[in-house]
C-alpha cells in the first residue's frame, strides 16, 4: 500500500491502522508518489486529492492512463468535497472518494474489497499463484483483537524484557492463545509481530522527533543494543535508521492555520 498524504497526524494514523495488514510505504506529495508507484507498484493507493504541485487527482489520470498501473486500486482522499470534484475524481479513473474525517472501519474495508477483487481477476485470467485474500467484515471485528493488543504493545514497548509471556499475561489470555490469534489475524509469530510494531513506532519517532538522537529511540522501543536495533530496522525498511531520518524528515512549518486536526475512532480499532 502506497498513502500519500501532507498531514503527518492523518499520515501516521492511516500507517497504523493498516501496517496490521499491509505493507505500508508513504510519500508526502503527489511527485514522490508518483515515482514510488512506478518503482513498488503497490497493491493499492491511498491520496489526498487537494495538494500543491501535481493534484491528486492529475497523479489518478496519469496512473490510470499508464499500462502498467492503471489496475491499481485508487482511493481519493478529500478535505474539501464538493460535487464537483467527486465526478471529477470519477472522470479520472478513481475506484472511490472518501471524505475526512472519515470512517476507518469503512476506509478499510473498501481498500480491502478493492483489492481482493483486483487479486481475483489477475487470478482467473492469468498463471499467477493464487493472491492473498484480506480480510472482510467478519474477519474485521477479529482485527479489533489486534487493537487491544496494540495498545499494550504501545505501553510497554521500552521494557527490554518485555516478551510473549508478559504480553499473553496483560492480555488475561494464554501464550498458545495470544499465538494462534496474532498468527491467523497477522500472518506473523507474536514474536514478529512485536518487531514489526517496534519498527513502525521508530519510523515515525525518527520523523516526528528530530531532537531524540537515534541510541535514545532504540533505547526508548526496548532496544539495548543500537547495532542490533539498526540491523532490525534495515531489514524491515531496506534501509538504515540514518539514512532514513536524513531523507524522510519533512521541513515542518512553524505555524499552520489550516491544521487539520484527525483522531482514529477509539470504537474502531479495540
Amino acid at each position: 500500500m502506497l498513502i500519500i498524504e501532507s498531514n503527518e497526524e492523518v499520515k501516521n494514523s492511516l500507517i497504523e491502522v493498516f501496517s496490521l495488514l499491509y505493507e505500508v510505504s508513504e510519500a508526502r506529495n503527489q511527485n514522490e508518489g508518483y515515482t514510488k508507484v512506478l518503482h513498488l507498484l503497490p497493491d493499492i493507493i491511498l491520496c489526498e486529492i487537494s495538494s500543491e504541485e501535481i493534484g491528486g487527482l492529475e497523479l489518478c489520470k496519469q496512473l490510470k492512463s499508464n499500462i502498467k498501473t492503471l489496475q491499481i486500486p485508487f482511493i481519493a482522499l478529500t478535505l474539501y468535497p464538493s460535487e464537483e470534484q467527486e465526478i471529477e475524481s470519477i472522470q479520472c479513473g478513481a475506484d472511490s472518494y472518501f471524505i475526512k474525517p472519515f470512517n476507518v472501519e469503512a476506509l478499510f474495508l473498501k481498500c480491502n474489497s478493492l483489492v481482493n477483487n483486483r487479486n481475483q481477476i489477475i487470478y482467473k485470467y492469468t498463471n499467477q499463484k493464487k493472491c492473498r485474500k484480506y480480510p472482510d467484515d467478519y474477519q474485521y471485528k477479529r482485527l479489533t483483537i489486534s487493537g487491544s493488543c496494540n495498545k499494550i504493545l504501545e505501553a510497554i514497548l521500552d521494557n527490554i524484557h518485555f516478551d510473549t509471556t508478559l504480553w499473553s499475561k496483560e492480555l488475561g489470555i494464554g501464550r498458545t492463545c495470544l499465538f494462534n490469534q496474532i498468527k491467523n489475524i497477522t500472518g506473523m509469530t507474536p514474536n514478529d509481530y512485536i518487531l514489526h510494531i517496534k519498527m513502525n513506532k521508530s519510523r515515525i519517532l525518527l520523523t516526528q522527533n528530530a531532537n531524540l538522537m537515534i541510541a535514545e529511540i532504540g533505547y526508548l522501543l526496548g532496544f539495548s543494543n543500537l547495532a542490533y536495533f539498526s540491523k532490525c530496522f534495515k531489514k524491515q525498511f531496506g534501509i538504515t535508521p540514518q539514512e532514513y531520518r536524513k531523507n524522510k524528515i519533512p521541513v515542518i512549518p512553524q505555524q499552520n492555520n489550516n491544521k487539520f486536526s484527525y483522531k482514529l475512532k477509539r470504537s474502531l480499532i479495540g
